[in-house]
């Protein structure tokens, strides 16, 4: 058999390791909680916007960092990010419109403050929110990483941290007062910031969804022929890797001393495929519930039963032509079942029930035509 490559086994440990890990339907369900219009959502606009645009004022940072604590912003964004990453077009309908309206009201809310406010001179906070340059970008990008992970992993702390770094509420905040002001300096600098950091927020989450195994579902739209397609071509993929490795294990086989150590091999490659692969045992059992699906598991196993009856004839050319083909049938079919029953126990049990089975062998699995 072909030994996996090392990013086959780097991308084995992954999911095994990673992305077997994280309870997906929980954190979508998550995600998707955060991530819409509601009057929580509001409510908290509403006061980090305002908290916010008082610590601007005031040029005090500590207000302006309790403003970023309380911010709902970040939901939408990383919600954003993960509908794009499972292609869940009414998820990005339902977050971009959180986003826009919660980022609208921002705006305006803080743009009323000012209005009322007789404090309306640039201060260095607001000052500093209005030159976006590559550190803020960087900035972004490592918050967005961590605010992902903290998503995925269920580090809720974690967002808070993330929150600070990214700031998203003062960027919004300075533009309702360039707004209020009519300072055209202040109000394109600051929406370049926010701009700059809800876009890398949101590209970076839905990288890092994809990276831990978020991808597109089945939506109520797609039926069960589609799944059937959808499956049907994972399997027709991995058996062509099956037959790629049988045919390259037969080809050396030239005498009937061969035949027994070449067939162990098989057993051992495929038995090592499905241990590495989890998604073959899924796409196995998915295969045995649909009757289509089982056509291409019969056609497969004729296939290979194909390529061990001409390895057969080369060595045993008097052998019945008849009963070659039925052996070779059988060899293949019970070579399938024992490979695909060891991956259902445990693994000290599968090693040793693929030990017994190779034993079973026989030494030259042509001769079985003797038999009457």
């Amino acid at each position: 058999m072909v030994q996996p490559g090392s990013h086959q086994v780097l991308l084995s440990w992954w999911r095994t390791h990673a992305i077997a890990q994280v309870e997906h339907q929980a954190v979508n369900e998550r995600v998707h909680d955060d991530a819409g219009w509601s009057p929580r959502y509001l409510f908290n606009t509403a006061m980090s916007a305002g908290i916010a645009i008082l610590g601007l004022l005031l040029s005090s940072p500590a207000v302006v960092i309790g403003a970023m604590l309380i911010s709902p912003l970040m939901g939408p964004i990383i919600g954003l990010g993960f509908a794009l990453a499972t292609a869940d077009a009414h998820q990005i309908k339902r977050a971009t419109i959180a986003l826009i309206g919660g980022s609208i009201f921002a705006v305006l809310f803080c743009a009323l403050l000012v209005l009322m406010s007789p404090l309306q001179n640039v201060t260095t906070e607001i000052a500093a929110r209005t030159r976006p340059n590559l550190f803020d970008l960087i900035v972004a990008l490592f918050s967005a990483l961590a605010g992902s992970y903290a998503t995925i992993r269920g580090r809720a702390g974690t967002i808070v941290g993330v929150a600070i770094a990214t700031a998203l509420m003062p960027p919004l905040a300075v533009i309702g007062f360039g707004l209020a002001t009519w300072n055209g300096t202040v109000f394109f600098g600051s929406l370049l910031l926010f701009v700059t950091n809800f876009v890398t927020i949101a590209l970076t989450a839905a990288v890092m969804a994809r990276i831990y195994g978020f991808g597109p579902t089945l939506s109520p739209h797609q039926t069960v022929f589609q799944s059937i397609a959808i499956i049907g071509t994972l399997a027709e993929r991995y058996n062509a890797g099956g037959r790629a490795c049988v045919r390259q294990e037969l080809a050396i086989v030239h005498k009937a001393a061969d035949l027994r150590p070449a067939l162990c091999r098989i057993v051992d490659g495929y038995y090592r495929m499905f241990m590495r692969e989890p998604v073959m045992r899924d796409i196995w059992q998915a295969t045995q519930a649909d009757r289509t699906l089982q056509k291409l598991d019969d056609d497969d196993v004729e296939f290979l039963a194909g390529l061990l009856l001409d390895a057969f004839k080369r060595v045993e050319p008097r052998r019945d032509a008849a009963t070659l083909v039925a052996v070779a049938r059988l060899i293949m079919t019970l070579i399938a079942a024992a490979v695909r029953h060891a991956i259902t126990l445990k693994p000290k049990e599968s090693d040793r029930m693929i030990v017994l089975f190779k034993r079973m062998l026989p030494e030259n699995p042509a001769a079985l035509t003797d038999a009457r």
